[in-house]
């Protein structure tokens, strides 16, 4: 009974101390880990994008709906002043409703671009994205009026 279990006892030291694999398991999983660490991150830097965008749109949007006068100029350059201060990605910013009466719609779209991180990976992986990140965010407010 005492002679099994110092068998097993030594079959686990054994096992703990045969490190001929490590290196093939570091080659194996590194470039993995590597490759899901940014795919992690270009989805990070996407929604920030969007979020930023969506919230240019909103900012625009807000300042035109109670804008006095030019209430179009005024939500397009207060969405392009608030997607501007976001740090990642690219901007473009136009107006969608004019508003400018009482009551009427005034509309933004804030259309972003994300660069894609994994592109060059698409011919080696397909279904993988091969162009940039592009989307939009639209805010639509009634124009106020007093």
């Amino acid at each position: 009974m005492l002679s099994d279990w110092r068998n097993k006892m030594h079959l686990i030291e054994r096992f703990y101390a045969d490190q001929r694999g490590d290196m093939a398991e570091a080659a194996i999983t590194t470039p993995v880990i590597i490759l899901l660490m940014v795919v992690i991150l270009n989805f990070g830097m996407l929604a920030y994008t969007a979020q930023a965008a969506e919230n240019a749109a909103n900012y625009g949007a807000r300042r035109g709906s109670v804008a006095q006068s030019n209430a179009v100029g005024e939500a397009v350059s207060a969405a392009a002043y608030a997607a501007n201060q976001a740090l990642i990605g690219e901007y473009a910013v136009q107006a969608v409703a004019p508003g400018g009466i009482a009551g009427s719609e005034l509309g933004i779209r804030v259309t972003y671009r994300v660069p894609n991180l994994i592109a060059p990976l698409a011919g080696m992986f397909p279904g993988l994205p091969r162009g940039d990140f592009t989307g939009d965010a639209t805010a639509i407010f009634r124009q106020e009026g007093w």
